[in-house]
């Protein structure tokens, strides 16, 4: 699914996970739409020839979002010893963008997930924050 893909001259059709995703020509444009079980995003693309790039990308790097945290919970405690660093590799779930690309520049279309979204509020209800939960 991820890569990129030139300006089509078939239909592309993606399926994946309940996703669908549909890049067709509508006369001179592209129109693009994408359908999952709750969420239909419908757009035209007003060029003849451009590229299409699908890639993971952080969570909350491309997108204002209801939270611009994220607060991952491990499963057991982890403690490190007083003034020591240390590192930690940890999984979390990301999300996709489609790009639309030109000669030299590109451009966020659209985003979406396969992991179910999570929020909590860390801190106080006054003073706290909204995070994405994993």
């Amino acid at each position: 699914m991820y890569g990129y893909y030139k300006s089509p001259l078939h239909p592309l059709r993606i399926s994946k996970e309940g996703v669908n995703l549909l890049i067709e020509k509508d006369g001179n444009n592209l129109r693009y739409k994408r359908t999952s079980s709750n969420e239909t995003v419908e757009k035209i693309l007003l060029t003849k020839d451009c590229g299409i790039i699908i890639n993971p990308i952080e969570v909350l790097k491309f997108q204002k979002q209801l939270a611009q945290y994220q607060l991952i919970e491990f499963e057991k405690s982890v403690f490190v010893e007083p003034r020591d660093t240390n590192n930690i590799y940890l999984t979390f779930p990301v999300d996709i963008g489609i790009f639309i690309s030109g000669r030299k520049n590109y451009d966020l279309l659209d985003t979406f997930t396969f992991a179910k979204q999570k929020y909590t509020l860390y801190g106080t209800p006054r003073d706290g924050v909204i995070c994405k939960y994993h």
